[in-house]
Formats: structure tokens, C-alpha cells, sequence
């Protein structure tokens, strides 16, 4: 079983899209917000899983938070304007 992708954006839009895109693959696709990222165990994360960064207001905190902690996942990072 592939790992699950977990979408950070504050864009529906872009989340939306994004699935909609993926889906055919047939991999789980959940989307969070950067609070809930903050929150969610490191233990709950997989080595199969992705992270797809998609921020525009929290880049700061973001970017703190990814260098803090050790997600064991793989990383995409999309800049949005």
C-alpha cells in the first residue's frame, strides 16, 4: 500500500484540484491545516507518506515548524502568490 498524502493549504481550491488530480492514482489524499499539522502526532506519519506545502499567509510558521520537526515522510512544496 502507498502512503498518504497529507495536503497543508489554506486554498480549497487548490486542495480540491490537487485530489481530483491524484485520485486517479488511487491514494488516500487528506487535507489539513497548519493548526492541525501542529497538533498531529510524528508517530501518526508514515515513511511512505507526503506532505504537499501549499501556504501564502503562514510561510513563517511554516517554514519554523518544518525545521523543528522530524516528519519521516517526503516533502513538496508548491509557493503560492
Amino acid at each position: 500500500m502507498s502512503g498518504i498524502i497529507n495536503i497543508i493549504t489554506d486554498n480549497c481550491y487548490f486542495f480540491v484540484g490537487l485530489k481530483a488530480y491524484l485520485q486517479a492514482e488511487g491514494r488516500v489524499i487528506n487535507q489539513m491545516s497548519l493548526n492541525e499539522l501542529k497538533s498531529t502526532s510524528l508517530s501518526s506519519f508514515g515513511k511512505e507518506d507526503v506532505l504537499v506545502f501549499h501556504m501564502s499567509n503562514s510561510m513563517k510558521k511554516m517554514s519554523f515548524l518544518i525545521s523543528v520537526a522530524k516528519f519521516p515522510g517526503k516533502f513538496i512544496f508548491f509557493q503560492a502568490k
